[in-house]
Formats: structure tokens, C-alpha cells, sequence
């Protein structure tokens, strides 16, 4: 109906996607990091029986191994409790004393345990020279700065998901608001409609009322769920426009057609409603012979598009206060469960209304 130079804005957003190994990793990471720790250290011992075992006998290795990963696991977590319990807490003069006799207890006991119970140092020097400690002390130096910006990148890391989590969980609350404000808007409406039926002794206001029993069963139950089937969805449009033929006393001019297979399609609950809602409150089709509401939905391979049209006449229908909030709810919605994945378009023109929407299916929405 509309030429692509009318088109006021497309709605769209970005999530980050993670694969399922990752997340598998950063689920164990998170609840179980011993495992992690255990690994490195395994790995660690191996690597370095390894290399001394060209250099010793591979008993000899095995047991400077022991000793030499002992002591630098001893001095990493020692900086780890520092790092937590003083460095974290702004206490910063404390926890470079006290890292600073870590470090020098660990050389020392090193230095001490290489010249009597491993008779001398593995790369030749006298024991306890000079040499000797400073290759202890600035390996054990070395392991303490690799340590440090190990764990400043785990603290970052943990921060950085407690933020995701924050920002998930405040998404969540705002669809979960979104989604409740949808129900009392569309019961508003109905029960103002059964209202005047039965204000008026109309003789469909029972068939009216089975028509609301309907819509709220499913509303009662789809709301609950992440996905419904289309077809659910589809019926749920179609005994809303049998509700507004009701309340006309008359069949109206509104259309809905389905072009592909329905079948096995999944969507968001309630994704359609407020564009019938909107064409119905907002065009003429209840108030003047020539309205018109057209509703058209395109079903092809990984994608749907749903589009809604209605006339505008000279006369408005009345607005109420919450005017616009269907639409509105519906643009947020989108942002929030299908980011990067729809194109909403709504075009006005003089004499018609128009929303497209456009979306690009995932598998778990074809089955």
C-alpha cells in the first residue's frame, strides 16, 4: 500500500548470541571452578615432569615437580586471599605487606628445601648464593604478577556477567509488564462492549460472552507459556473480529488471509492482537459503510510476515486515555524477544493506516 521511501523507521535490536559450549563452559566455571583449578595444575605437573625428566632421573623430577608446584600453588592462592580479602576492599598498604612476607616465606622455604632435601638447584648454581635466590625470588615474583592479572580478570569477568544477569532479569521484568498491561487493555474494551449489550437488552450478549470465554481461556493459558502455536494465534484473531461482528449487530468489512502452512509454527503469545486491536479502535470500519480492515499473513521458509491495514475516514472513533499503548507494548515487546530478528513498519497515510511486521524465524520456532 505503501512505497518504501514512506516508511518512518524500522524497529530492530542486537543480543549477543553464545554457543552451547560456551555456556557449558562458563556454567562450570561459575559453579564449579575447582575443576578448572585442578586441570591447570595437572596440566602444570605434567609439563614440567616432563621437561625435567630430560634433565633428572624421572624419580628426581617427579619429586622436584611436587616441590616447586607445591610452593607456587601455595604463594598463587595466598595472593588470591590477599587479593580478596584486603586489595578488593581498598585496604592497599595491608595487602602489599602481607604479599610481601608471602613472598619471601615462599622463597625462602624454596631456597631452604633446594639446598638440604634436593642436595642442590636444578640449573647448577651454589646453593643459597646470590644466583641462587634471586632465580627463586623473581620466578616466585613472576608467579605472583601472572596470578594478580589472572584473578583482576576473573573479577572482571564475574562483574561483567552479574551485569548481563542484572540486565537479563530487568528484561525479563519489563516483558513480564508489558505482557500484563495487554490484558487489562483488551478487557477494558470488551467489557465495555458486554456492558452496552447488556445495558441495551441486546440477544447477543450471551453469545458474546462465550466469545470472551474463549479469548480468555487462551489468554489465561498462552501468557504462561514462551511460544504458542500460530494457529492458536490465528484463532484467537479470528473470534475477535466474530466479537466485533457482535457488537456491530452486522458483518463487517474485515478480512484475514493466511498464504503458507501454518503448521508447526511457534511465535511469542499474543503477538498479533494489537494490530487487529489497533485497526479496529483507530479506523472507521465500525463507523462508516466504506472502512475497511485487511489483515494478511505470509508464511515462507524461516520467515513470516504479518501485515495490518485499515481505512481512516473524515470522523475518528473516540479515543480513550490509553490510545496508542497496544502498539507501543508491541514495539518493546519485539525489542525484547525478537532482537535483530524483525522489521516493524508503520505507515499512515491520508485515507489508510499500515503496520508490517516481518520476522525471521529460528529452527526452534519451525518444528
Amino acid at each position: 500500500m505503501f512505497s518504501n521511501s514512506q516508511l518512518p523507521g524500522i524497529i530492530s535490536g542486537e543480543r549477543p548470541i553464545f554457543t552451547r559450549t560456551g555456556k557449558l563452559v562458563n556454567f562450570i566455571y561459575r559453579k564449579h571452578p575447582w575443576i578448572f583449578h585442578l586441570v591447570f595444575w595437572a596440566a602444570y605437573f605434567l609439563l614440567s615432569s616432563v621437561i625435567l625428566s630430560e634433565l633428572l632421573d624421572f624419580p628426581k623430577a617427579l619429586l622436584r615437580s611436587v616441590v616447586i608446584i607445591f610452593l607456587q600453588a601455595s604463594l598463587v592462592y595466598i595472593n588470591f586471599y590477599l587479593l580478596n580479602r584486603f586489595l578488593f576492599r581498598n585496604n592497599v598498604p595491608v595487602y602489599f605487606l602481607l604479599l610481601l612476607i608471602a613472598w619471601f616465606g615462599v622463597g625462602v622455604l624454596r631456597a631452604w628445601i633446594e639446598a638440604t632435601l634436593l642436595l642442590k638447584p636444578l640449573i647448577g648454581l651454589e646453593p643459597l648464593s646470590a644466583q641462587h635466590l634471586s632465580v627463586i625470588f623473581l620466578t616466585s615474583f613472576l608467579v605472583l604478577v601472572v596470578s594478580s592479572l589472572a584473578r583482576f580478570i576473573d573479577e572482571w569477568y564475574q562483574k561483567r556477567m552479574q551485569a548481563q544477569e542484572l540486565e537479563s532479569a530487568k528484561l525479563e521484568a519489563d516483558l513480564r509488564f508489558l505482557q500484563s498491561q495487554v490484558n487489562p487493555h483488551f478487557l477494558f474494551n470488551v467489557l465495555n462492549m458486554i456492558y452496552t449489550q447488556a445495558y441495551t437488552g441486546s440477544p447477543e450478549t450471551a453469545p458474546t460472552v462465550m466469545k470472551l470465554s474463549n479469548m480468555m481461556r487462551y489468554m489465561l493459558e498462552a501468557t504462561r507459556k514462551s511460544r504458542v502455536n500460530l494457529q492458536e494465534e490465528l484463532d484467537y484473531l479470528r473470534d475477535f473480529i466474530a466479537m466485533q461482528d457482535l457488537k456491530k449487530g452486522r458483518k463487517q468489512n474485515v478480512e484475514l488471509k493466511v498464504n503458507g502452512q501454518v503448521e508447526g509454527i511457534f511465535i511469542e503469545p499474543m503477538l498479533f492482537i494489537p494490530f487487529l486491536e489497533n485497526a479496529f479502535k483507530h479506523g472507521n470500519v465500525s463507523h462508516e459503510a466504506d472502512g475497511w480492515v485487511k489483515g494478511e499473513l505470509k508464511i515462507e521458509p524461516g520467515q513470516l510476515e504479518f501485515s495490518m491495514g485499515n481505512s481512516l475516514g473524515k470522523t475518528n472513533p473516540m479515543k480513550d486515555k490509553t490510545s496508542g499503548v497496544g502498539l507501543e507494548n508491541i514495539k518493546k515487546r519485539l525489542e525484547l524477544l525478537y532482537p535483530g530478528r524483525h522489521q516493524l513498519k508503520l505507515m499512515k497515510g491520508e485515507t489508510q493506516f499500515e503496520a508490517i511486521l516481518k520476522l525471521n524465524l529460528s529452527p526452534v520456532e519451525e518444528s
